[in-house]
């Protein structure tokens, strides 16, 4: 029981004197961090089943202890190893050896190598030991109410308090909001949720149309130039561009800057870039760091016991375990997803591989069988064949020449034969008639030679053009030339010449009286006082010059009027004149084209009339040529008919024999016959056995079959359970991965070690400060915060505003210490002071003094600068606000 830490039981419980359904109380006496519920499960489990105690019977009072003031401080070291990829692998081996000494930490080693590659930047974003950052000077115009601002933050150092004229809405909030600005623009937020905007920030009141702010950051010993400018364009729409430079000899030189420096907005910059906006880290990061308000000073207290476990991890630089465990879930759905696990299970899998084997045997039984009937069979086939052979032996011998055959198809096909043969003898006689009267119709016939001559020649006259009459070609070819030279007379050009230059000139007038008008117009405007006439150089007053002026529009605009309308006549004049020109041209053309399709018409129809010939003197020649080949072609069917009527009457004397010889082999055939039934028998049952045999056969195959698919079954379960055994590995190896990076796991082992050392730390911070102890516990729910006073504990919660809030700031204090989170050396505490008495302002400067081994500037902000907050503050900072205007005055 050595796992339970100390364990005391009572006497009775210790000598078995109970008596039955005792109720038994065990005191439980360990460190809060050690006790869960599991563990308490555990502690009734054993002590039932060694007692003989039902679990229901069983209490457990818990006896927290408390840490030694003397436990030895605990270093970075931890939290270093998360940043170091060789002391990471060798916390998770002394982790895992620890918490789960199953593991196999070579697995381990390789799910975290998966992992980490899908969370490239945010290993990136932990290469830093010390992310710390300082503000040098900061300088703006028209940024929120400020027109003009300039804070250097090397002058002043210290606890500076900021108060303005009027206490409200002076700008004292937009001067703390000015560094988030710079480095975050439009991602800072008012209170936690609300995202402000440009048109927040560019300054209501002035009528510039450009804001900008600019300031440098220093990082170790690099310093960096950052300007984020807005532009307003004539609609009120706003641009914004934000550029970095970091100061080096070895960039560009530029005169805004009056230094060299490298413009980390070009390619190869990046890195750089990279670098630094990791140092800075995000704007949640600087919240969390560097700005307190009242709205977030008891963000530890507002939230759930385990969203403050997600604070610390936050603070401590544990939320790369947090990302793994993230990634390894992805991972973890990703893997259940692809692999059997989510499908089968491996004991369903076994299943039916038991039941597959048994599927077999039965199937093997049954194949056997069929096996040893199919013997059988061919057995009795094998009797039935030696019958047949013995039959065969008793078939007399007859003719080859009638072998097979039967007197019934022999005479069929003498018939037959004597039908062809008498239709021969008719078609030759028809086909004899038909050359005979071929013959006397073409005795007068030339030779079939010349009449296919004739057809060659005239199919090769094709040139009909030839044949035309000459008269009517010149007439086409002077018709055609006449059309080509229909044109304007030399008067119709005139004509529309004289009418076009009268419509430009009216167009040229009309400009110039626009003109002048335009002129006279802009006289009007610029007419000076003591106007001088241009004749006499009386001098007269600027009215009478205006009258005058006016006139001169008025007659100017009259005689516009007039070019106008008379120009409008001219344009509809030389468009008539261009139409008339355009009808006469057009109706002498269509005249010719007229006369040039009627000749085009004759020419066509000569063509059509000789081709017409030509076509009728081939279609005769071709006429004799077919005469003379359906000559030969009747010549050649008598020929054939001839022949086929002589084979028909060699095939009647062959079959004419057959039957002679088929009446003299009567008895054989019969004997035959009878024999050849008995035989038939037999090979009926031959048969009926092979298809009997058939069946099986076919039975064995399927079942063969079935046997195979079974067998394929097993094998490719035997093959998915393996898999699955891989898989399960697997997923065990990731839960254990994700227990090691879960609640429970690394960081709260982390945390668990560290916890000591930063309640120890608080009361280092607190003393002399308050009259109460703060101190942090955890359990399974998560991070929580008691304070003792008079030797009572009390919840956090219960405390008043300067409790609550010293013990906030103080807690912050001591994380920020050992935070790898990004830091700035400024510190802003924006009116979270406000429900403090004046008699605990000693103790706050007392905190403020802590914070200032932290941060370079710590700036107060307060409505007010009374004796109290002047004793608190090493400087003071005050905004005067003028015309709705803030400016800082001192």
């Amino acid at each position: 029981m050595k796992q339970f830490q100390t364990l005391k039981i009572k006497s009775a419980l210790e000598n078995n004197q109970l008596k039955p359904n005792s109720k038994v109380r065990i005191e439980w006496k360990g460190f809060y961090h050690e006790m869960s519920k599991s563990k308490e499960n555990d502690i009734k489990e054993t002590f039932s089943r060694k007692y003989n105690i039902p679990k229901s019977q069983i209490e457990l009072d818990k006896i927290y202890l408390k840490k030694s003031e003397s436990t030895e401080r605990i270093s970075n070291a931890i939290l270093e190893s998360l940043l170091n990829p060789e002391k990471l692998e060798k916390a998770y081996q002394e982790f895992l050896f620890e918490k789960h000494p199953d593991a196999d930490f070579t697995e381990f080693l390789k799910i975290d190598k998966e992992v980490s590659s899908k969370l490239i930047t945010a290993e990136d974003a932990h290469d830093f030991r010390e992310r710390k950052y300082k503000f040098l000077w900061i300088k703006s115009k028209n940024i929120f109410s400020y027109q003009d601002f300039y804070r250097d933050y090397t002058d002043k150092t210290g606890v500076v308090s900021i108060y303005s004229n009027p206490g409200n809405q002076g700008g004292k909030t937009a001067l703390s909001r000015m560094p988030s600005f710079l480095l975050f623009g439009n991602k800072i937020k008012y209170g936690r949720k609300t995202s402000i905007t440009f048109a927040d920030v560019f300054n209501t009141y002035t009528d510039d149309s450009e804001a900008f702010i600019e300031g440098e950051i220093q990082i170790q010993n690099d310093v960096y130039f950052l300007r984020r400018t807005l532009k307003k364009s004539k609609k009120g729409t706003l641009s914004h561009s934000f550029n970095i430079y970091k100061y080096d000899e070895s960039g560009e030189y530029y005169d805004f800057l009056g230094k060299n420096a490298i413009d980390l907005s070009i390619k190869e910059a990046q890195k750089t870039r990279k670098v630094f906006e990791a140092t800075i880290g995000s704007y949640e990061d600087y919240v969390f760091s560097s700005y307190y308000e009242s709205q977030n000073i008891e963000k530890w207290l507002e939230t759930t016991e385990k969203e403050r476990y997600r604070l610390f991890c936050e603070y401590l630089g544990l939320g790369i375990l947090e990302e793994k465990y993230q990634a390894a879930l992805e991972l973890m759905k990703n893997h259940v997803k692809a692999s059997f696990i989510s499908k089968y299970s491996i004991e369903g899998l076994q299943g039916e591989i038991q039941d597959a084997k048994v599927e077999i045997s039965d199937i093997v039984g049954g194949i056997n069988e069929r096996e040893a009937h199919v013997k059988r069979l061919n057995g009795k086939i094998q009797e039935f064949q030696e019958k047949v052979n013995l039959l065969s032996k008793e078939i007399k011998v007859v003719d080859s020449r009638i072998k097979g055959l039967t007197l019934e198809s022999l005479e069929s096909k003498l018939s037959k034969f004597i039908s062809e043969r008498q239709a021969f003898i008719n078609e030759s006689a028809k086909l004899r008639n038909q050359y005979d009267d071929l013959i006397k119709e073409t005795s007068s016939f030339q030779e079939k030679a010349v009449y296919e001559s004739n057809i060659q020649s005239l199919m090769q006259d094709t040139d009909i053009d030839s044949k035309i009459p000459s008269d009517l070609k010149k007439l086409l070819i002077d018709l055609k030339n006449k059309q080509f030279e229909v044109k304007e007379t030399q008067q119709e050009i005139e004509r529309r010449n004289e009418a076009s230059d009268e419509y430009q000139d009216l167009q040229v007038q009309y400009k110039t009286v626009s003109e002048l008008l335009k002129t006279l117009a802009e006289d009007i405007v610029n007419v000076p006082e003591g106007y001088a006439c241009t004749k006499c150089g009386h001098i007269e007053s600027r009215e009478c010059a205006i009258v005058e002026i006016k006139e001169k529009i008025n007659i100017n605009k009259i005689k516009l009027e007039e070019i106008k309308n008379l120009g409008i006549k001219a344009k509809k004049n030389l468009e008539d004149i261009s139409k008339e020109i355009q009808d006469e041209l057009q109706k002498k053309k269509s005249q010719i084209s007229a006369e040039v399709r009627a000749v085009e018409v004759q020419i066509s129809d000569f063509r059509s009339v000789y081709q017409k010939e030509i076509n009728q003197k081939i279609l005769d020649n071709q006429n004799f040529v077919d005469k003379l080949k359906e000559v030969d072609n009747l010549q050649g069917k008598i020929e054939s008919s001839l022949k086929d009527f002589e084979l028909v009457q060699i095939r009647i004397k062959e079959v004419e024999v057959l039957i002679n010889l088929f009446k003299d082999s009567k008895e054989i055939f019969e004997h035959n016959t009878e024999v050849e039934k008995q035989i038939c028998v037999e090979r009926e049952l031959i048969l009926m056995k092979q298809k009997e045999i058939s069946e099986e056969n076919q039975n064995i195959q399927k079942w063969n079959s079935e046997k195979a698919v079974l067998e394929y079954k097993i094998s490719s379960n035997l093959q998915m359970i393996s898999e699955m055994e891989k898989d399960y590995k697997k997923e065990k190896n990731i839960r254990t991965y994700l227990n090691v990076h879960g609640d429970e796991g690394l960081s709260k082992h982390i945390i668990l070690t560290i916890l000591p050392q930063i309640n120890a730390d608080l009361a280092e911070v607190l003393n002399g400060i308050t009259d109460f102890e703060l101190q942090i516990d955890f359990d399974d729910k998560g991070i929580r915060f008691f304070y003792f006073r008079d030797g009572k504990s009390f919840n956090l919660y219960q405390g008043s505003g300067f409790e609550k809030a010293t013990s906030c700031l103080a807690l912050h204090y001591v994380n920020i210490r050992m935070t790898t989170l990004p830091i700035s050396n400024n510190l802003v505490l924006d009116e979270v002071f406000g429900g403090f008495s004046r008699e605990n302002m000693e103790s706050i400067k007392k905190l403020l003094n802590k914070l200032g081994e932290v941060f370079d500037t710590i700036d107060v902000i307060t409505h007010t600068l009374n004796s109290e907050v002047k004793h608190v503050a090493d400087h003071t900072i005050l905004i005067q606000k003028t015309n709705n205007f803030s400016k800082i005055v001192k």
